[in-house]
Protein backbone atom coordinates (compact mmCIF):
# COMPACT_ATOMS: atom_id res chain seq x y z
CA UNK A 1 0.00 0.00 0.00
CA UNK A 2 1.18 3.59 -0.64
CA UNK A 3 0.05 6.64 0.33
CA UNK A 4 0.53 10.23 -2.19
CA UNK A 5 1.76 12.63 -0.28
CA UNK A 6 -0.56 15.27 -1.43
CA UNK A 7 -3.93 15.59 -0.05
CA UNK A 8 -6.78 18.48 1.50
CA UNK A 9 -9.65 18.33 3.52
CA UNK A 10 -11.35 21.19 5.55
CA UNK A 11 -14.31 21.26 8.24
CA UNK A 12 -16.16 24.04 10.50
CA UNK A 13 -16.52 23.48 13.85
CA UNK A 14 -18.93 25.81 16.19
CA UNK A 15 -18.60 26.60 19.60
CA UNK A 16 -20.21 28.50 21.57
CA UNK A 17 -18.37 32.19 20.71
CA UNK A 18 -16.72 31.07 17.74
CA UNK A 19 -16.72 29.49 14.33
CA UNK A 20 -14.05 27.76 13.55
CA UNK A 21 -12.60 27.49 9.59
CA UNK A 22 -9.96 24.73 9.78
CA UNK A 23 -8.29 23.86 6.08
CA UNK A 24 -5.34 21.02 6.33
CA UNK A 25 -3.35 20.89 3.11
CA UNK A 26 -0.26 17.96 2.41
CA UNK A 27 2.42 18.92 -0.09
CA UNK A 28 5.63 17.12 -1.36
CA UNK A 29 8.80 17.86 1.27
CA UNK A 30 11.45 15.06 1.97
CA UNK A 31 10.39 15.16 6.03
CA UNK A 32 7.87 15.98 7.62
CA UNK A 33 7.07 20.16 7.32
CA UNK A 34 4.23 20.77 9.60
CA UNK A 35 3.52 24.63 9.47
CA UNK A 36 0.34 25.70 11.82
CA UNK A 37 -1.79 29.02 11.55
CA UNK A 38 -4.16 28.97 14.43
CA UNK A 39 -5.79 31.27 16.48
CA UNK A 40 -4.34 32.93 19.82
CA UNK A 41 -6.74 30.98 21.96
CA UNK A 42 -5.74 27.60 20.53
CA UNK A 43 -1.85 28.02 21.38
CA UNK A 44 -1.91 25.81 24.44
CA UNK A 45 -3.25 23.39 21.47
CA UNK A 46 -0.67 23.50 19.45
CA UNK A 47 2.13 21.01 20.82
CA UNK A 48 -0.90 18.45 20.02
CA UNK A 49 -1.74 19.48 16.83
CA UNK A 50 2.18 19.22 15.47
CA UNK A 51 2.15 15.55 17.46
CA UNK A 52 -0.99 14.15 15.69
CA UNK A 53 -0.49 15.40 12.54
CA UNK A 54 2.85 14.08 12.41
CA UNK A 55 1.84 10.53 13.91
CA UNK A 56 -1.06 9.81 11.34
CA UNK A 57 -0.04 11.61 8.59
CA UNK A 58 3.99 10.80 8.55
CA UNK A 59 5.69 12.94 5.68
CA UNK A 60 4.48 15.86 3.74
CA UNK A 61 4.49 19.60 3.38
CA UNK A 62 1.82 19.89 5.88
CA UNK A 63 -0.07 23.21 6.93
CA UNK A 64 -2.82 23.34 9.11
CA UNK A 65 -5.12 27.10 8.85
CA UNK A 66 -7.70 27.63 11.41
CA UNK A 67 -9.54 30.78 11.21
CA UNK A 68 -11.98 32.01 14.04
CA UNK A 69 -15.01 33.98 13.30
CA UNK A 70 -16.96 35.56 16.31
CA UNK A 71 -20.34 34.35 17.04
CA UNK A 72 -21.01 36.88 19.62
CA UNK A 73 -19.49 39.73 20.27
CA UNK A 74 -16.90 39.46 23.30
CA UNK A 75 -18.35 41.42 26.78
CA UNK A 76 -16.31 44.66 26.90
CA UNK A 77 -15.76 46.51 29.80
CA UNK A 78 -14.35 50.40 31.04
CA UNK A 79 -11.48 50.58 33.02
CA UNK A 80 -13.25 53.33 35.42
CA UNK A 81 -10.09 54.07 37.96
CA UNK A 82 -8.08 55.03 34.10
CA UNK A 83 -11.02 57.20 32.63
CA UNK A 84 -10.70 59.02 35.62
CA UNK A 85 -7.09 59.59 35.54
CA UNK A 86 -7.74 60.59 31.36
CA UNK A 87 -10.22 63.33 32.42
CA UNK A 88 -8.34 64.81 35.01
CA UNK A 89 -5.44 65.48 32.72
CA UNK A 90 -7.76 66.29 29.96
CA UNK A 91 -9.70 68.80 32.68
CA UNK A 92 -6.45 70.95 33.18
CA UNK A 93 -5.71 71.20 29.59
CA UNK A 94 -9.56 71.81 28.05
CA UNK A 95 -10.70 74.12 31.33
CA UNK A 96 -14.02 75.22 29.75
CA UNK A 97 -14.99 71.61 28.17
CA UNK A 98 -18.10 70.08 29.44
CA UNK A 99 -18.00 67.26 31.43
CA UNK A 100 -19.74 65.09 28.57
CA UNK A 101 -16.72 66.25 26.00
CA UNK A 102 -14.25 65.06 28.60
CA UNK A 103 -16.25 61.79 28.89
CA UNK A 104 -16.45 61.34 25.22
CA UNK A 105 -12.64 62.31 24.67
CA UNK A 106 -11.20 59.86 27.64
CA UNK A 107 -13.33 56.82 26.51
CA UNK A 108 -11.61 57.18 23.34
CA UNK A 109 -7.99 56.37 25.23
CA UNK A 110 -5.89 53.80 25.24
CA UNK A 111 -6.53 50.81 27.10
CA UNK A 112 -10.00 52.07 28.26
CA UNK A 113 -11.99 49.62 26.71
CA UNK A 114 -11.34 45.80 28.32
CA UNK A 115 -12.17 42.94 26.70
CA UNK A 116 -13.07 39.25 28.16
CA UNK A 117 -10.01 37.22 27.23
CA UNK A 118 -10.74 35.09 23.40
CA UNK A 119 -10.83 31.38 25.68
CA UNK A 120 -12.48 28.44 25.22
CA UNK A 121 -14.13 25.68 27.66
CA UNK A 122 -12.04 22.51 28.57
CA UNK A 123 -14.90 20.73 26.93
CA UNK A 124 -14.75 22.82 23.80
CA UNK A 125 -11.05 21.39 23.83
CA UNK A 126 -12.33 17.53 23.55
CA UNK A 127 -14.83 18.42 20.70
CA UNK A 128 -11.55 20.80 19.17
CA UNK A 129 -9.42 17.91 18.88
CA UNK A 130 -12.32 15.71 17.71
CA UNK A 131 -12.46 17.90 15.00
CA UNK A 132 -8.88 18.05 14.09
CA UNK A 133 -9.03 14.14 14.06
CA UNK A 134 -11.48 13.73 11.54
CA UNK A 135 -10.02 16.31 9.30
CA UNK A 136 -6.53 14.68 9.28
CA UNK A 137 -8.62 11.48 8.83
CA UNK A 138 -10.12 12.65 5.94
CA UNK A 139 -7.05 13.84 4.28
CA UNK A 140 -5.82 10.42 5.19
CA UNK A 141 -8.67 8.95 3.15
CA UNK A 142 -7.81 11.79 0.26
CA UNK A 143 -4.28 10.16 0.69
CA UNK A 144 -5.29 6.46 0.07
CA UNK A 145 -7.36 7.44 -3.33
CA UNK A 146 -4.50 9.56 -4.75
CA UNK A 147 -2.61 6.83 -3.58
CA UNK A 148 -4.15 3.84 -5.33
CA UNK A 149 -3.64 5.45 -8.25
CA UNK A 150 -0.36 5.99 -7.97
CA UNK A 151 0.01 2.32 -7.23
CA UNK A 152 -1.46 1.42 -10.71
CA UNK A 153 1.39 3.94 -12.75
CA UNK A 154 4.39 2.41 -10.76
CA UNK A 155 3.49 -1.43 -11.04
CA UNK A 156 2.51 -0.77 -15.08
CA UNK A 157 6.41 0.90 -15.32
CA UNK A 158 7.79 -1.92 -13.07
CA UNK A 159 6.12 -4.76 -15.43
CA UNK A 160 6.89 -3.09 -18.42
CA UNK A 161 10.74 -2.77 -17.35
CA UNK A 162 10.18 -6.48 -16.32
CA UNK A 163 9.08 -7.94 -19.81
CA UNK A 164 11.76 -5.20 -21.34
CA UNK A 165 14.68 -7.45 -19.40
CA UNK A 166 13.20 -10.68 -20.30
CA UNK A 167 13.93 -9.59 -24.06
CA UNK A 168 16.94 -7.86 -23.23
CA UNK A 169 18.28 -11.37 -21.30
CA UNK A 170 17.22 -13.14 -24.71
CA UNK A 171 19.00 -10.62 -26.98
CA UNK A 172 22.32 -10.65 -25.25
CA UNK A 173 22.12 -14.34 -24.77
CA UNK A 174 21.53 -14.78 -28.23
CA UNK A 175 24.20 -12.18 -28.95
CA UNK A 176 27.15 -14.35 -27.01
CA UNK A 177 26.16 -17.49 -28.65
CA UNK A 178 26.93 -15.52 -32.18
CA UNK A 179 29.73 -13.79 -30.69
CA UNK A 180 31.51 -17.20 -30.03
CA UNK A 181 30.80 -18.85 -33.29
CA UNK A 182 32.12 -15.35 -35.33
CA UNK A 183 35.34 -15.57 -33.35
CA UNK A 184 35.80 -19.36 -33.46
CA UNK A 185 34.96 -19.39 -37.76
CA UNK A 186 37.47 -16.36 -38.22
CA UNK A 187 40.15 -18.07 -36.45
CA UNK A 188 39.75 -21.16 -38.38
CA UNK A 189 39.56 -18.86 -41.48
CA UNK A 190 42.95 -17.48 -40.56
CA UNK A 191 44.11 -20.85 -42.03
CA UNK A 192 47.45 -20.92 -39.02
CA UNK A 193 47.96 -23.26 -36.49
CA UNK A 194 46.76 -22.00 -33.24
CA UNK A 195 46.52 -23.27 -29.40
CA UNK A 196 42.85 -24.37 -29.04
CA UNK A 197 43.80 -24.23 -25.29
CA UNK A 198 44.78 -20.61 -25.52
CA UNK A 199 41.82 -19.64 -28.09
CA UNK A 200 39.10 -21.11 -26.09
CA UNK A 201 40.75 -19.13 -23.43
CA UNK A 202 40.73 -15.84 -24.78
CA UNK A 203 36.93 -16.46 -26.09
CA UNK A 204 35.77 -16.69 -22.95
CA UNK A 205 37.85 -13.85 -21.41
CA UNK A 206 36.35 -11.92 -24.31
CA UNK A 207 32.59 -13.34 -23.90
CA UNK A 208 33.27 -12.18 -19.91
CA UNK A 209 33.79 -8.14 -20.76
CA UNK A 210 30.60 -8.78 -22.12
CA UNK A 211 28.64 -10.61 -20.18
CA UNK A 212 25.88 -9.11 -18.56
CA UNK A 213 23.95 -12.04 -17.02
CA UNK A 214 25.00 -10.58 -13.22
CA UNK A 215 23.14 -7.29 -14.25
CA UNK A 216 20.24 -9.03 -15.32
CA UNK A 217 20.12 -10.99 -12.26
CA UNK A 218 20.40 -8.39 -10.18
CA UNK A 219 17.65 -6.26 -12.21
CA UNK A 220 15.60 -8.67 -11.26
CA UNK A 221 15.97 -8.88 -7.90
CA UNK A 222 15.50 -5.59 -7.45
CA UNK A 223 12.38 -5.13 -9.72
CA UNK A 224 10.81 -8.25 -7.53
CA UNK A 225 11.92 -5.99 -4.09
CA UNK A 226 10.52 -2.82 -5.17
CA UNK A 227 7.21 -4.75 -5.95
CA UNK A 228 7.23 -6.13 -2.29
CA UNK A 229 7.83 -3.12 -0.87
CA UNK A 230 4.70 -1.51 -2.67
CA UNK A 231 2.57 -4.07 -0.65
CA UNK A 232 4.02 -2.83 2.56
CA UNK A 233 2.72 -0.50 5.25
CA UNK A 234 3.79 3.32 4.77
CA UNK A 235 5.99 5.12 5.04
CA UNK A 236 7.50 3.46 1.93
CA UNK A 237 8.39 5.98 0.16
CA UNK A 238 11.90 6.70 0.45
CA UNK A 239 12.74 3.01 0.32
CA UNK A 240 11.50 2.94 -3.12
CA UNK A 241 13.85 5.84 -3.53
CA UNK A 242 16.29 3.72 -3.01
CA UNK A 243 15.62 0.52 -4.78
CA UNK A 244 14.92 2.55 -7.65
CA UNK A 245 18.45 4.30 -7.46
CA UNK A 246 20.23 0.84 -7.36
CA UNK A 247 17.88 -0.44 -10.71
CA UNK A 248 18.96 2.70 -12.48
CA UNK A 249 22.64 1.61 -10.98
CA UNK A 250 22.56 -1.96 -12.86
CA UNK A 251 20.86 -0.28 -15.96
CA UNK A 252 23.72 1.59 -16.33
CA UNK A 253 26.50 -0.62 -16.33
CA UNK A 254 24.15 -2.63 -18.68
CA UNK A 255 24.17 -0.57 -20.89
CA UNK A 256 27.80 -0.06 -21.00
CA UNK A 257 28.70 -3.80 -21.45
CA UNK A 258 26.34 -4.09 -24.19
CA UNK A 259 28.05 -2.71 -27.61
CA UNK A 260 24.76 -3.73 -29.59
CA UNK A 261 22.47 -0.90 -30.79
CA UNK A 262 18.99 -3.39 -31.02
CA UNK A 263 19.67 -4.09 -27.08
CA UNK A 264 21.03 -0.65 -26.04
CA UNK A 265 17.64 0.54 -27.89
CA UNK A 266 15.74 -1.79 -24.90
CA UNK A 267 18.47 -0.25 -22.39
CA UNK A 268 17.02 3.39 -22.86
CA UNK A 269 13.44 2.42 -22.96
CA UNK A 270 13.64 0.57 -19.64
CA UNK A 271 15.66 3.75 -18.09
CA UNK A 272 12.57 5.96 -19.62
CA UNK A 273 10.40 3.95 -17.85
CA UNK A 274 12.73 4.58 -14.53
CA UNK A 275 12.95 8.20 -14.82
CA UNK A 276 8.65 7.90 -14.49
CA UNK A 277 8.81 5.79 -11.90
CA UNK A 278 11.59 8.44 -10.11
CA UNK A 279 8.73 11.29 -10.99
CA UNK A 280 6.21 9.38 -9.12
CA UNK A 281 7.81 8.83 -6.00
CA UNK A 282 8.66 12.36 -5.04
CA UNK A 283 5.28 12.22 -3.98
CA UNK A 284 4.68 9.12 -2.21
CA UNK A 285 4.94 8.96 2.26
Amino acid sequence: MILSMTGFSSAELELERFRLIMELRSLNSKVSDINLRIPPFLGNQESYCRKIIAEKLYRGKIDLVIKSIPINQPNQKINVELVKGYMDELRQIYRDCSMETLMSLAVKMPEVWIRDSAVIREDENDKFKSALADLIDNLHNYRIQEGEILMKVLKDSIKLIDSLLITTEKKAHERETNKEIRLKKIIKQAGKEYDEKRMEEEILYYLEKLDVSEEIVRLKSHLDYFQKILLTNPPNGKKLGFISQEIGRELNTLGAKIQDAPIQRLVVCMKDELEKIKEQLFNIV
